[in-house]
């Protein structure tokens, strides 16, 4: 019933390289500092077209983002603003974008 949690032994970090990362200079509460980081990859993603038309899985331990950016709504203006900002970024490339959180 319900989802499969995540194995601990596929999050070891030696299984998983950083890719891209985003330099923050303003001081936000750690959500939006994320939920920055995670639009950001998608723009990242999107430079190739290779990524278009695709299914992208994105991972973060930050419960709140999770569930906003999940249901494209939240009660917070400055997520409410990423989480427009990344279903724009899915429209124009017709990628979807997929969250889980991990406890």
């Amino acid at each position: 019933s319900g989802f499969a949690e995540i194995p601990d032994a596929g999050l070891h970090e030696d299984l998983w390289k950083v890719h891209f990362a985003a330099h923050m200079v303003d001081p936000e509460s750690i959500g939006v500092l994320e939920g920055r980081g995670i639009v950001a990859s998608h723009k990242h993603k999107l430079r190739g077209r290779k990524c278009f038309n695709c299914k992208n899985l994105h991972w973060s331990d930050n419960l709140g983002l999770v569930l906003g950016l999940s249901k494209g709504r939240t009660t917070s203006f400055k997520l409410l603003c990423l989480c427009r900002k990344s279903c724009g970024l899915s429209v124009a490339s017709n990628a979807s974008f997929v969250y889980r959180w991990i406890p």
